[in-house]
């Protein structure tokens, strides 16, 4: 019979908090955009100028606002197999679970290692597509410019 990491309450008000912090600016921005929208509009074609540089630093922050996470994400999990492999064990010694977890040693830890190493190189290349069609829609918005 494998041993059970038992769940830890303190983790779970930490994810619950954690979620509430992530959800936060998002439901700001998203307000933020909704009144202050054509504003932003506005300022991006006030000035023929520097409509061109503005333009390209709103896709510059708005592709940031969309990749950085995925690739915060990918980082993580990336970590998380390598401590994995290195102590053949997950969950990891003396890390905080939501719920009872069963331990897993050995071949099962590794095929989890490779799991979350797969899941890593997927959100890098959703992050990496997110970034070129951010530049595919720059580069036809430049050329119409």
């Amino acid at each position: 019979m494998s041993a059970i990491q038992p769940a830890d309450p303190a983790a779970r008000r930490r994810a619950v908090w954690l979620l509430v912090i992530a959800a936060v600016p998002g439901a700001l921005l998203i307000m933020i955009f909704e009144r202050h929208g054509a504003a932003l509009f506005e300022w991006l074609i006030s000035d023929p100028a520097r409509a061109q540089a503005r333009l390209r630093l709103t896709f510059l922050l708005s592709g940031a606002v969309f990749a950085l996470p995925l690739l915060m994400l990918a980082a993580y999990l990336r970590s998380l197999a390598r401590r994995v492999r290195k102590t053949g064990r997950f969950p990891l010694p003396g890390q905080s679970v939501l719920r009872d977890t069963p331990v897993l040693e050995g071949d099962p830890a590794l095929g989890r290692a490779r799991m979350f190493e797969h899941f890593a190189a997927a959100l890098m290349s959703a992050a990496l597509v997110l970034a070129f069609i951010w530049w595919r829609i720059f580069s036809m918005l430049n050329a119409s410019l």
